[in-house]
């Protein structure tokens, strides 16, 4: 009875063993497969970032080109704005709302 008893905690053992030794194998391959992922996605947010990058870039140069030219144009349409005050003036008509809102 003592050697049943030494072989089925033999067996037991053994049996224990190999389901550790899976348990453990499938928690490598997980964390394996979950690792992979986790760099899968970090390379893809990376070129997220680099496009909203790049997109933010031109965003700002275009302002800056708008502000650019609005600034180049903003004297003129005064001018224009100022020489229809007074020609309307001249001639004795009262100049519209929408120039005296913009002067």
């Amino acid at each position: 009875m003592l050697q049943s008893a030494e072989s089925w905690g033999k067996e037991l053992s053994q049996r224990l063993q190999s389901v550790e030794s899976s348990a453990h194998q499938e928690v490598q391959r997980h964390q394996d497969a979950g690792q992979q992922r986790y760099l899968s996605l970090n390379a893809e947010a990376s070129e997220y970032r680099d496009e909203l990058s790049s997109a933010q870039e031109a965003a700002r140069q275009l302002h800056l080109t708008i502000q650019g030219e609005c600034r180049q144009l903003l004297p003129l349409l005064a001018a224009d704005d100022a020489k229809e005050f007074a020609e309307r003036l001249q001639s004795g008509l009262e100049a519209p709302e929408a120039t005296l809102t913009r002067a």
